[in-house]
């Protein structure tokens, strides 16, 4: 058993509490007009990384990042998956690592710039701490996201909401639909969001075909992407700045 499972929120805290304050039009903003007017609907600002000055028009390869807080078993037949599809399709993926995010002041952590992340997949299970990633009471990941959105970039970001007991399709889209509604800031951070069942068993995770291959559109277009990652950009035209200053 998860010793991380012990005495967390279970799945039954469905799509988390609304923070205090949030209305119900706010929470509703991400299905309505362009991404500014979603922000602005919803009361809240969202930094933009120079994502158009960043592309590039020759594809690459890719490293992706399965990032965690839980153990790494419990997202391990994920991780066997784009192995698979590494091995499939190696003009596309270049490797895939698992990467653990602290479990605690996740805030706080930043990636070191020695060791960058280029394309990241945030994998977070309901079982270990309830449905709360943004906008609402105890959302665990709100700072985090918007730093990865600043650095890495929002088209090289994925989030996968898993461990739903119930992955029956009318369901899972449910599920979806009130994610949007109620924790739009995901949305606006992320470029691929998916819900799905277990991601632990090798050969059985449980995720519909559909999602797969949402999942590998975003990968091939990750790849016009480039990989600089931006904090260390910015870190060295800082460093330089301040030499030639010296």
């Amino acid at each position: 058993m998860d010793e991380r499972n012990l005495n967390q929120p279970s799945e039954a805290s469905f799509i988390g509490e609304r923070r205090p304050g949030t209305t119900i039009a706010a929470a509703a903003a991400n299905t309505q007009g362009t991404p500014d007017q979603q922000s602005m609907a919803a009361g809240r600002n969202v930094t933009s990384a120079p994502q158009g000055s960043h592309a590039t028009s020759s594809p690459r390869r890719i490293s992706i990042s399965v990032c965690s807080s839980a153990y790494e078993r419990n997202v391990k037949g994920f991780v066997s998956k784009l192995t698979e599809l590494q091995t499939r399709q190696p003009h596309l993926i270049a490797d895939v690592r698992f990467r653990s995010l602290p479990y605690n002041d996740i805030d706080s952590f930043k990636f070191p710039s020695s060791d960058p992340v280029d394309v990241m997949v945030l994998c977070h299970s309901v079982q270990n701490r309830g449905f709360s990633i943004t906008n609402v009471l105890n959302a665990l990941y709100e700072k985090h996201l918007q730093y990865c959105h600043d650095v890495i970039g929002k088209k090289k970001l994925a989030v996968i909401v898993h461990d739903f007991s119930d992955c029956k399709p009318e369901t899972l889209e449910v599920r979806m639909e009130s994610f949007k509604r109620s924790q739009p800031l995901t949305f606006e951070l992320v470029e691929t969001v998916i819900v799905c069942g277990s991601l632990e068993k090798p050969g059985k995770i449980e995720m519909r075909d559909e999602d797969m291959t949402r999942l590998t559109t975003f990968f091939a277009q990750a790849r016009y992407e480039q990989r600089e990652n931006y904090a260390v950009k910015q870190s060295f035209y800082k460093k330089s700045f301040l030499g030639r200053l010296w």
